[in-house]
């Protein structure tokens, strides 16, 4: 059957909602774009497609198509603020553990050689060297911090002097000659 007998055929609203050159238009087209359905009839569209999960073969091509595709930093973003504050249960967080366990049962990173060593030590020595990177890592306190601490230090090593002034000190007996 035509498009033209089945708009004829359909009721006069239906008719009038959708004027034949539209469906005609579109239907040349291919799509149904322009067509607005009932808010009854999305429901109806969206259980359908709801019930029919994509078979192994369409999963397959969508993984393939989307294989090596990278998320730009402002789609990165909104999915991390999405995942903020949101915590996982912890059945959840037990099932990624052993999953990466298992992934990891059998693979244990070969010892450094001692070249391997040498370079990495030479390297950390080179960073430390620059003022930048001592700037970063070395910590900020306080002056208020720091006199806590001095004053922390100083009642430690005042304990240390009384214990060892408590202790009586041993005298071995000189051996015998």
């Amino acid at each position: 059957m035509s498009v033209r007998a089945l708009w004829q055929a359909s009721p006069p609203e239906l008719q009038q909602r959708y004027p034949l050159d539209l469906l005609l238009r579109h239907r040349r087209a291919g799509r149904a774009r322009g067509i607005v359905f009932s808010a009854e009839h999305r429901a109806h569209i969206s259980e359908a497609r709801r019930a029919k999960p994509h078979s192994p073969k369409t999963r397959a091509k969508i993984s393939e198509a989307n294989t090596g595709k990278k998320h730009s930093s402002e789609t990165r973003a909104r999915m991390s603020e999405a995942r903020k504050g949101k915590r996982l249960s912890p059945e959840t967080r037990a099932r990624i553990g052993q999953r990466t366990s298992e992934r990891q049962k059998g693979k244990s990173r070969k010892p450094f050689t001692p070249e391997h060593k040498a370079r990495l030590s030479e390297s950390a020595r080179k960073s430390w060297k620059q003022e930048e990177t001592r700037a970063k890592r070395a910590k900020k306190y306080s002056p208020e911090s720091r006199a806590r601490m001095s004053e922390a230090q100083q009642k430690r090593q005042e304990r240390r002097r009384q214990q060892q002034a408590e202790q009586p000190t041993q005298v071995f007996p000189s051996p015998a000659t």
